[in-house]
């Protein structure tokens, strides 16, 4: 069975098989096939499945987060959730439709990116949330899946120094 290249194709090849299969007057023919291309054109948005990877670390000694909350959001829309391990590694896998990608300069879909309806993400830790952009991935030539890894490392305190012990810091 040949692949069909284009919706014009397939309306073609749609109509020489039911003319051939089936006793339908043309007229009936040809509605058929506008439906079947009216259906097609539904049809012509996507649907992405983004897989968010990532590692949440703290301080200079970059040590694992544990149990914080990481949520993917977009305005006031939460698209989902999850909560770090012990090694502070998180996953999340979000359907992404295809409205949210831009063409960029270099001819490349890529996740649009700004200040107002772009992806976010939230990183809820010690009562603390942390926001950042979502990574501009690009579709892939494939049109398949799309990955991305975050690798965060929370913002660092200053070190006591000795001397300074009797003024730390209450958390």
């Amino acid at each position: 069975m040949n692949l069909v290249k284009s919706s014009s194709e397939f309306l073609v090849q749609s109509y020489n098989q039911i003319r051939n299969s089936c006793a339908l007057s043309g007229r009936h023919i040809l509605a058929l096939c506008l439906i079947l291309l009216l259906l097609g054109l539904v049809g012509c948005s996507y649907f992405y499945d983004l897989h968010l990877e990532g590692e949440l670390l703290s301080g200079p000694a970059k040590t694992p987060v544990s149990g914080a909350t990481v949520t993917l959001y977009s305005g006031t829309h939460d698209y989902g959730s999850c909560t770090t391990d012990k090694e502070g590694k998180w996953e999340l896998t979000e359907s992404i439709h295809d409205s949210a990608f831009r063409k960029d300069r270099d001819g490349k879909y890529r996740l649009h990116v700004n200040a107002g309806s772009s992806l976010r993400i939230r990183i809820i830790t010690n009562k603390k949330a942390y926001i950042f952009p979502c990574p501009r991935v690009a579709i892939p030539e494939s049109g398949s899946d799309i990955y991305a890894f975050v690798l965060t490392v929370l913002e660092v305190e200053p070190e006591l120094q000795q001397g300074n012990v009797e003024k730390e810091i209450e958390p």
